[in-house]
């Protein structure tokens, strides 16, 4: 399980990307991805579709937890704090985004309620919690040599997340009318970050474990 938990990190990653495009399908073209919160997809797809298009959201959340304590106790081994630090953020981020199923967003042009104002905290903490893993990855990395190529990339990433995701927060505070982009270049930024970490964390696991494997071999044959 150690050497192939990255998969949950690629099952989480791919099950948020279908459920953002698949929903907005589902719309049948009252949802636009230029204007629209993610979040507000529950009031645009049917409710017969979105009883198991939301468990796909659970998928996301459920995988990326997982992912984010293993990969917090497997990264014990490279001694770098910061990153294990790093994948417990992941992990707040997975919780956080889990209890928004239990703060929906209040519907536009409609009273503010409790609910929403709870979603609009929890939605602050998944800022956050997106912000400051890349960046810390991006330092720790740079001690750890298998991922060193990717030291650049997730802070490059970290800053996408906080310039796009200030300009979505103004832009819904606002109500500026391609306010979605700016939050799926927020969201889908970090999405796609986690699945390059995942998939490399996969790869050089598995190039550690053949090269193991041949040692062993070679060890035996002598």
């Amino acid at each position: 399980m150690k050497k192939i938990y990255p998969l949950l990190g690629v099952i989480a990653s791919i099950s948020y990307i279908i459920y953002v495009i698949v929903g907005g399908v589902l719309s049948d073209g009252e949802y636009s991805h230029l204007t629209n919160a993610i979040s507000e997809l529950p009031y645009f797809v049917p409710q017969d579709s979105f009883v198991w298009l939301e468990k796909l959201t659970i998928i996301y959340g459920l995988s990326l937890a997982f992912f984010s304590i293993i990969a917090f106790m497997n990264f014990k081994k490279y001694k770098s704090t910061i990153c294990r630090i790093a994948f417990l953020l992941v992990l707040f981020n997975a919780l956080s985004g889990m209890m928004m199923t239990f703060f929906p967003m209040d519907a536009r042009d409609s009273q503010i309620t409790v609910i929403g104002i709870g979603h609009i905290v929890l939605a602050g903490f998944c800022a956050i919690f997106s912000i400051l893993p890349p960046l810390f990855i991006g330092i720790g990395f740079k001690n750890v040599v298998q991922f060193r190529h990717l030291t650049i990339y997730s802070m490059i990433s970290s800053l996408i997340i906080f310039i796009s995701g200030c300009i979505s927060a103004v832009g819904a505070v606002n109500e500026y009318i391609y306010f979605g982009v700016f939050e799926r270049i927020t969201i889908g930024t970090y999405i796609i970050w986690i699945l390059v970490i995942s998939m490399n964390i996969l790869f050089s696991n598995i190039a550690t474990a053949n090269l193991e494997k041949y040692l062993k071999n070679k060890v035996e044959c002598t």
